[in-house]
Parts: structure tokens; sequence; C-alpha cells
């Protein structure tokens, strides 16, 4: 198992490429709710900010009360 210096390590690597690719673009990322894509906007945000916009639909085929969590 990594450290959380191999952690904080790989976070500010993702975080460095990030803003190198986007400069000063703005971003539209598609979130479902799940680790993955949070955790990819969580990554963007840190990285770019304002210039980062989530889009979540609710396809009605969510769990009671998933769409709100998602949204916070």
């Amino acid at each position: 198992m990594g450290s959380i210096k191999d952690l904080e390590s790989f976070i500010q690597k993702c975080v460095k490429d990030i803003k190198e690719k986007v400069r000063e673009d703005k971003v539209v990322a598609g979130v479902s709710g799940g680790i993955d894509s949070l955790v990819a906007a969580v990554l963007a945000h840190k990285a770019i900010g304002g210039q980062l916009h989530c889009i979540f639909i609710n396809n009605g085929l969510l769990r009671k009360g998933e769409a709100e969590e998602v949204q916070k």
C-alpha cells in the first residue's frame, strides 16, 4: 500500500498536468456521482477552480436522495 507522501505526490502531479493542459480555457465536466467522476472533478477544481463547470443530469434511475448528495 502506498504512503500518504505518494498520494500527495500523485495529487500534485495531477493538478500540475491539468493546469498545463487547460491553461486559461474553461472546462465542462459531466459527473455521475460515482467515485471516479467525483475524484476527477475534485482534482480539476483544485487545479483550475472557477474555470471548471460540472454538470450532473438526474436520469431518473438513481437511488432515493442520491441526486441531492451528488449536488452537495
